[in-house]
Parts: C-alpha cells; structure tokens; sequence
C-alpha cells in the first residue's frame, strides 16, 4: 500500500521529449504507468528518465524497467529516489529488472551535483 503523500491521478502528467543534436531524451514526469507512455517509441529515444518509487502516483522499478524495454533506449535513468523522505526507494531493483528484460540498455543513476553527459 502507497504511504506518505498522494499526488492524485498522474495520468495527465506533463512528458518531455527532447532532441538536440545526437540527444534524443524522453522525461516521463511524475506518472502512472499508462499505455500513452509508449506513444514516445516513434520519437526513438535513446535515453529514458522515469521514476522508480511506486508512490505518490509514480512507476515502480519493474514498470520503468518495463517502459525503458518497450520504447527500446539505450540509457535508463531512475528518479525520485535518495532525495527526499518519502522517495527513498533503492535503485538496485530498477537496474536489476532492466538487466533483466533490457539486456541491452545500461541503468544510469546520477549523483546530485555531478555533470553527466547524455551523448
């Protein structure tokens, strides 16, 4: 069961798709899973950003390991972890569901404060 805050339905969440030169990056936001996410696939991103917390109306680590599968990118990154209170998910069951259903695509997780390059 979700504890902590409840954000509501985060179906209409606001997505980011960017693309700038060899970048072609897909932000899910704050959301549920939902089969619109996968509409980004005819975008072709190579990197995913997506939340691994389950809370507050957000994807769990399978859902966003699943996700990053279905739109076939190369780079995965999990959020809302590690940052506040109530998003203390761990990330290892993200980079272990994504070793599992994408072999291929590398789990990238971030240190806050350090640059990281996305081409």
């Amino acid at each position: 069961p979700d504890e902590g805050i409840t954000l509501g339905d985060k179906k209409e969440t606001t997505r980011l798709l960017l693309a700038c030169g060899p970048v072609r990056l897909y932000h899910t936001g704050d959301t549920l899973d939902d089969a619109r996410l996968r509409a980004a696939a005819t975008f072709r991103p190579r990197t995913l950003l997506a939340p691994i917390n389950g809370r507050g109306g957000n994807l769990d680590a399978d859902e966003a390991a699943r996700l990053a599968t279905d739109l076939g990118v190369a780079v995965a990154i999990p959020m809302h972890y590690g940052t506040i209170a109530v998003n203390d998910a761990d990330p290892a069951p993200f980079v272990a569901a994504l070793g599992r259903v994408a072999p291929g695509a590398t789990a990238t997780l971030l240190t806050p404060g350090v640059r990281h390059d996305l081409t």
